[in-house]
C-alpha cells in the first residue's frame, strides 16, 4: 500500500522514536495509498458483486480524501462502520451518505 510499516510495543517508550518520525514524515508527504490492488481484488473476486453493490451506495467522487472504490471496499471489509444515507436536495434524485467506522 505505500505505507510506512513501524514495530511498536506500547510499553517500551524507546520505540516511540521511529513511531513518531514515520508519522511526521507520513504526514508531511501527505501521499494518498495505492489501492489498487485492493479494489482489483474486490472488482474480481468472489465479491465481486456485493463490491458492485457497495460501489453504487458511496458517493461517485468518493468523500474527501477518500475515492469510492476505497469507501466500497472498506464496507466490504467488516470494520464496524455506521452508513447513514438520505435524500439531498442539492441535485435532482440527490443522496447525502455519512460513513463512519469505529475506533
Amino acid at each position: 500500500l505505500g505505507i510506512p510499516v513501524v514495530s511498536i510495543v506500547a510499553p517500551d517508550k524507546k520505540s516511540y522514536g521511529s513511531f513518531y518520525k514515520a508519522l511526521e514524515e507520513a504526514a508531511k508527504a501527505q501521499k494518498q495509498l495505492d489501492f489498487s490492488a485492493l479494489t482489483e481484488l474486490y472488482k474480481n473476486g468472489e465479491q465481486k458483486a456485493a463490491y458492485a453493490k457497495a460501489l453504487a451506495l458511496v458517493p461517485e467522487n468518493g468523500v474527501e480524501k477518500y475515492s469510492s472504490e476505497w469507501l466500497a471496499a472498506k464496507l466490504l471489509e467488516g470494520d464496524s462502520i455506521l452508513t447513514l444515507s438520505t435524500c439531498a436536495y442539492h441535485a435532482d434524485d440527490g443522496r447525502f451518505i455519512v460513513v463512519a467506522r469505529k475506533i
